[in-house]
Formats: structure tokens, C-alpha cells, sequence
């Protein structure tokens, strides 16, 4: 991704909006010193051997929706089948993942593997790990000279329990993860380096599609990629005209690729909103006064903070349909009760001990995190517009997340699950690293906000290694 030094020649492609920018108006990264090598070397032995442990470890019958995804990735492999609404699940999900962890599936049983399963789980930490690859060398591209950025940035992700725990069950959202951290790259990169020609529009259009064919939620990353790249053609110093050309092309393949499953939804369930065949979802979100929420107390209910329940309680049925306590306890511990606890058996002290602690550890990476994505977004609107794809979809996921969250709601709050916006979990990666690096610009600042950062990590082992349910703290 980075020019020939001294470079200054057009793009030779015919339609291209304008020359690759050159090594002087991009920054090559530094070099990282041998301790932030270490420090990242570490990192990411850490996201591959717990990642590993816990696919191999957490009994994938225990995670969201079991039945309905192992039947599914079952049904397209074996028979090249996708559920109908008759037979209940995920018929109304795309087959992006089903047909990768069906084939992981597959191979496990041809392996005579006991629990094929684990095999899928394994795909997932190499989802994982591609992510946190793409995040560091976003990071890189971005902040070329500030290599604590790198490096705070992927410690954030690999610590980030909602990111373990949802890769070691058989579901989407570590793949559709990675497919809006590449699409989300790939922008940045094109915004960067002023690349806005067919073959540039035409990849960005593949991997949105592809995340369209994973998980609806893909159009969250379609709208802030799409927005990001309008932005920067229309305030750049580019071929507008030729841009827009290249960015014509763009859509359409984008059409193509996703257009016969979307038609198939239409056809086969005769609604006019494929992206999710639900009954009665479209009456639903444009009538969100009739939810569940409603009958609790509106909206004053669902944005309420109850601060002590949150700590003294991080567990499903306390503060039902409240989404931001809700989100944060699923973010950093287990809200629902699918990987440290079992709503149907008793709390043990052990648990909820460990519960509140994540609790209390989430809290100064979380105001990190939300502080540095400020930063992100307020400059990227300002004068960095190659910021935007990262500034931009949390922004939409989150909208999107809410509103459903709200309009839909059930009486358990079941909508909301941290995992539906896993999507964004490299976006405040990077935030966290901004904001890192800024408030440690002392060195005995950096060392010691590291040094509790460390010690926080190392706790957070008791709750991200499988096996807290069971009361075994390492």
C-alpha cells in the first residue's frame, strides 16, 4: 500500500480520478523499537493461544443461538439447503458464514472429530487474528509516526472480551467483523492515497457485498464506507467527474453481487425489505411506540444509567431493556448468562465477584476508547477525511443498534446483544489507541497508565478463558 518513492505519475488506468499520492505527501511508518515489537509480539500469541484454548474448551452448544446456526451451516453443506421460514432459525440471515462453517463442519467430521464444531470455532480465531492484522496496519497507515497508537490499538482489541467470547461460539459476527474492518481499511487506504478509479471502486464494492452476504448488519458498513467516499470525492482534490464515473461502476457490481439473494428473500417471502424477512419487521420499526419499551417507561427507561445495579448486578434480569448498561455489561462481562454463568443454576460468589470486576476494568478503556473516537470523528470532519470510514461507523452501527434495539424489543431484552456491534470493536480499537497516546505524552504517564492497563489484562484472564462457569479462576 505504499507509492514508489518519488513518484509523481498519473494513474496510467483509463478512468482513474486521480494520481496515487506520493511518498511525500504519505509518511512511511517508523520503526518500531524492540520492546513495542515485543509488546505486539505478545499481543497477538495471547488473541491466537486463548482464542485457541476456548474453541477448543467452550462447548459450542452453549453460544447464541446454537440450534438454529449448526442447523443452518448443516442444511446448506449437506444439502445445499437454506432453512425456510417454516422451519424457524436464521432463515432470514445470508449464507456467507453458514457455507465457511459448514465447510469447517464438514472437515471436522470427515476428521472423526467427536465435536466437528470445535473445527468452526478454530476458523473463528483466524478471523480474529486477520482483523487485528488489518486494524494494526490501518493504524500504521494512519498514524505512520506514532507507533504507540499501533500498539495501545491492538492491545485494546485483544483484551476487548466480547471479541473472545463471540469467536468461540459457531456465529457470524467474527467474520462479518472482519469483513467491514477490511472493507473500512480498504477506504481508508483509497481516501489516503486519492485512489478513486474503477478497479479501487471495484474491489471496495466486493468486500461490502461480501459482508452483505454475511450478516444483514453489513449495511451499516455500506453506509459509512459509501458516505466516507462520497465525502472525500466531493471535498478532495480529485476528477470529481471521473470519480463519480468509477464510483458508478462501483454500485453496480456491488448490485450484482448481492442482488440475487436479496431478490430470492423478496420472491420467496413476498415482503419489499429482504435485508430481514422477520414478520412483521417493517410495521415494527416504523411503529416503535408499540414495543416492549414502550410499556416500561419510553425512552426515559431505555437510555436510564442505573450506576450501583449495573456493579452490584451485571446479570440478565437486572435492568432489562436499559441499553446502555445492558450493552456495556455484554461488552466486558455476560449480561445474558452464555459464557460465564447459567441463568437457569445459581450465581456463585466466585461469578459475580469476577462479573463486577469486569465491571470496574471496562471502565477507563471504555471513556479511552469513546474520547479517542471523538477525536477521530471531529477530525476527519474537519480536515482528515481518510478518518472517516473508522469515525463513521460506529456512528451507524450504533443508530441502527439502538433503534432496533428499541422499536423491537422483546420482554427479556434479548435485542441487546454486545455482539450485534462487534462490527465497530476495530473502529474504538483505534480510538483508545488515539487517546492513549495523547494523554501519555510523559514518559512516567505512559508507564503508568500501561503498567494498569497491564494489570487489568491479566485479570480479564479469569473471565476470557473459558471456564469461569464452571468456578475455575486462573
Amino acid at each position: 500500500m505504499t507509492a514508489a518513492a518519488g513518484t509523481h505519475e498519473p494513474a496510467a488506468e483509463a478512468g482513474a480520478a486521480l494520481a496515487p499520492a506520493a511518498d511525500a505527501e504519505v509518511e512511511r511508518p517508523v520503526q518500531l523499537g524492540l520492546g513495542l515489537r515485543g509488546a505486539l509480539a505478545l499481543l497477538f500469541v495471547a488473541m491466537a493461544a486463548i482464542g485457541s484454548y476456548n474453541a477448543w474448551t467452550y462447548p459450542a452448544e452453549l453460544g447464541y443461538d446454537w440450534i438454529w446456526n449448526h442447523a443452518y451451516a448443516e442444511s446448506l453443506i449437506h444439502h445445499g439447503h437454506i432453512p425456510s421460514r417454516s422451519e424457524g432459525g436464521e432463515y432470514y440471515t445470508p449464507p456467507g458464514y453458514y457455507a465457511i462453517g459448514g465447510a469447517a463442519l464438514w472437515i471436522g467430521e470427515k476428521l472423526g472429530m467427536a465435536h466437528p464444531a470445535e473445527l468452526a470455532q478454530q476458523v473463528n480465531v483466524l478471523f480474529v487474528l486477520a482483523t487485528a492484522v488489518l486494524l494494526l496496519v490501518t493504524a500504521r497507515l494512519l498514524f505512520p509516526r506514532r507507533p504507540v497508537v499501533w500498539v495501545a490499538a491492538a492491545g485494546f482489541f485483544a483484551f476487548l472480551p466480547v471479541v473472545p467470547k463471540t469467536a468461540a461460539m459457531l456465529h457470524p459476527e467474527s467474520l462479518n467483523m472482519l469483513a467491514a474492518a477490511g472493507a473500512a481499511a480498504f477506504a481508508t487506504w483509497m481516501i489516503l492515497r486519492r485512489r478513486f478509479g474503477r478497479r479501487e471502486f471495484a474491489l471496495l464494492a466486493l468486500l461490502l457485498a461480501f459482508e452483505q452476504l454475511i450478516r444483514s448488519s453489513g449495511l451499516f458498513t455500506l453506509v459509512a464506507v459509501g458516505l466516507s467516499v462520497v465525502a472525500a470525492l466531493l471535498t478532495g482534490r480529485v476528477d470529481r467527474r471521473a470519480g463519480l464515473r468509477a464510483l458508478a461502476i462501483g454500485v453496480a457490481a456491488l448490485v450484482v453481487v448481492v442482488a440475487p439473494w436479496y431478490v430470492r428473500q423478496a420472491v420467496k417471502y413476498h415482503t419489499a425489505t429482504p435485508i430481514s424477512v422477520v414478520p412483521g419487521f417493517a410495521q415494527t420499526m416504523l411503529h416503535p411506540g408499540d414495543s416492549a419499551i414502550s410499556q416500561q417507561g419510553g425512552l426515559v427507561h431505555f437510555f436510564g444509567v442505573p450506576l450501583l445495579e449495573l456493579y452490584r448486578s451485571p446479570t440478565r434480569p437486572h435492568f432489562v431493556n436499559k441499553a446502555i448498561p445492558t450493552t456495556y455489561a455484554e461488552i466486558w462481562g455476560d449480561w445474558l448468562g452464555w459464557w460465564a454463568w447459567d441463568p437457569g443454576k445459581p450465581l456463585g460468589n466466585h461469578q459475580l465477584r469476577v462479573l463486577r470486576d469486569q465491571i470496574l476494568i471496562g471502565v477507563i478503556p471504555t471513556l479511552l476508547a469513546a474520547g479517542g473516537w471523538a477525536w477521530l470523528l471531529v477530525t476527519a470532519l474537519r480536515r482528515r477525511r481518510e478518518l472517516l470510514p473508522f469515525a463513521l461507523l460506529p456512528v451507524v452501527a450504533l443508530a441502527g443498534y439502538l433503534y432496533r434495539s428499541y422499536a423491537a424489543a422483546s420482554n427479556d431484552g434479548d435485542l441487546l446483544k454486545a455482539s450485534y456491534l462487534l462490527i465497530t470493536a476495530p473502529m474504538w480499537a483505534l480510538g483508545f489507541g488515539v487517546a492513549f497516546d495523547r494523554v501519555t505524552r510523559g514518559r512516567w504517564a505512559r508507564i503508568g497508565l500501561a503498567a494498569l492497563l497491564a494489570a487489568f489484562a491479566v485479570l480479564e484472564l479469569r473471565f476470557m478463558v473459558w471456564g469461569l462457569r464452571a468456578g475455575r479462576g486462573l
